[in-house]
């Protein structure tokens, strides 16, 4: 039985061995070997109610199949009030919609610049562009910082002009700086820098300095809300916020000359910050992305025993952490994103039942909080500024 056995065997070899020969010269269909390119998320934003998509460094809008008339490359979208800037790979500028000049009431029928389509903005070597209402920062790769758009109550530091309506060159060695609440925040190597409005009469100040920069290498603006973490008992709330490892300092709307202790350890160590409706993300050096959600909330909140206000907003749940080795996120659909190098991270966006309880675990400090059904809306009153024991 033993040689048969090895014969069969023989034979089994020889058939093996010649079968994948005939196939090596038998053509294969091409689909089959062609390397299909890979089409990923790169960015997502939202501007009037439209989605704006990054995908292998086109844009696409809304539900759109063709991209916007970009010719290069782009890896960033920037939004502001009621446009898109788009920064490019090449460190070029590009921008849609409508920059308004905000020189008076009817500042909405004084555009600085409008345009349906993309068009070129005359600045190159743009490393991070940072948008406010109807401003644009951009920092270049040497370190100079420009600036564009309404400059009405002197946010862009521009003297004597109520527009900046091309991007004209501000500070030299600039390491971060923001815009918000027509007030602008910049870190330079020389010193923190401020301009803008103040809160008071006279109503802007000129461009100053107002603190030594020490160790400070960021600075983001924070949109006001009933998180009580973000700022002390009957303190204004912060407008600016500049972290450092250890801590870090914040700017007030009401006093944006002085800078005040940071005592949320939330934002030490962060780099960024961005809104989007009902959602914040904030970013920190080490990587992480931490998002939190917010619903409509009227209310009453009192800050003495006889005085309050009422308050016509969002209510915040806490921060949970998004994603680790990310560098920037946003909301497209019902999915975060979380965008890190060569990696995208999602993950679904909470539902209306899951968004109703965390607001009312994360907000117990509230009184009389309930949930209006037929409104979508929370009730509340607030006595957490009041005098009373």
């Amino acid at each position: 039985m033993k040689p048969f056995v090895a014969t069969s065997i023989l034979m089994s070899l020889l058939l093996t061995a010649y079968i994948p020969v005939a196939n090596a010269v038998t053509p294969a269909p091409a689909q089959s070997t062609a390397k299909q390119p890979t089409v990923t998320i790169q960015d997502v934003e939202e501007l009037n109610g439209q989605s704006y998509v990054l995908k292998s460094g086109k844009v696409y809008v809304g539900k759109s199949t063709t991209p916007l008339a970009i010719p290069v490359k782009v890896k960033d979208l920037i939004p502001g009030e009621k446009f898109m800037v788009f920064l490019t790979d090449d460190k070029k500028v590009y921008f849609q919609g409508t920059l308004y000049d905000q020189s008076d009431m009817t500042y909405f029928q004084k555009p600085v610049l409008t345009s349906v389509k993309p068009v070129s903005l005359p600045i190159t070597s743009v490393e991070k562009v940072m948008t406010g209402r109807n401003e644009i920062l951009f920092l270049t790769t040497n370190r100079d910082l420009y600036v564009m758009g309404a400059n009405n109550l002197n946010q862009l530091g521009i003297q004597n002009a109520k527009k900046v309506s091309k991007p004209t060159r501000l500070l030299a060695n600039v390491r971060s700086a923001a815009t918000s609440a027509n007030t602008t925040v910049i870190i330079a190597d020389h010193g923190i820098y401020v301009c803008g409005y103040k809160g008071q009469q006279p109503a802007s100040y000129s461009l100053q300095k107002i603190a030594e920069t020490g160790n400070y290498q960021h600075v983001f603006a924070l949109d006001k809300s009933l998180n009580r973490s973000i700022y002390q008992k009957n303190a204004q709330p912060a407008l600016f916020y500049l972290p450092t490892a250890e801590g870090g300092s914040v700017i007030s709307t009401q006093s944006i000359t002085k800078l005040d202790l940071l005592t949320d350890p939330m934002f030490a160590n962060s780099v960024g910050y961005k809104t989007t409706p009902y959602t914040d993300f904030l970013y920190k050096a080490n990587g992480e992305i931490w998002v939190r959600y917010a619903y409509r909330a009227r209310g009453r909140i009192l800050i003495s025993d006889t005085k309050g206000f009422d308050f016509d907003g969002f209510l915040y749940t806490s921060y949970e952490k998004l994603a680790s080795n990310a560098s920037s996120a946003g909301i497209h659909g019902k999915t975060l994103y979380a965008f890190g190098k060569g990696a995208v991270q999602t993950k679904p966006y909470p539902t209306q039942a899951e968004l109703i309880e965390r607001i009312k675990k994360d907000n117990q400090n509230i009184t009389s909080l309930s949930f209006n059904k037929e409104e979508g809306v929370f009730l509340f009153e607030d006595i957490t500024f009041s005098t009373q024991p």
